[in-house]
């Protein structure tokens, strides 16, 4: 796996990259386990943890940058930041 943009969560315990495909994914670092999330496009963007949790990024709008969040479990689908 070709991981690129690492970004540790507060807690040093999870790390979020973008794989060869640029899909969101964190690995567990105490497990050794990754986790693809929820969104299946292209992330071409640096994601930012939010509170341990969620993980935001940016997506081209149509108006400039979209910002989107996920929860770092790959539970369920992006819907808008704002929303």
């Amino acid at each position: 796996m070709t991981t690129t943009a690492p970004g540790a969560s507060r807690g040093g315990t999870r790390d979020g990259a973008r794989c060869g495909s640029w899909r969101l994914t964190v690995l567990d670092l105490r497990a050794m386990r990754e986790t693809q999330l929820a969104e299946t496009r292209s992330v071409d963007d640096q994601a930012v943890w939010i509170g341990g949790t969620q993980v935001a990024y940016s997506l081209p709008g149509d108006y400039g940058s979209d910002l989107w969040t996920v929860p770092a479990d790959g539970s369920r689908p992006p819907p808008p930041a704002d929303s």
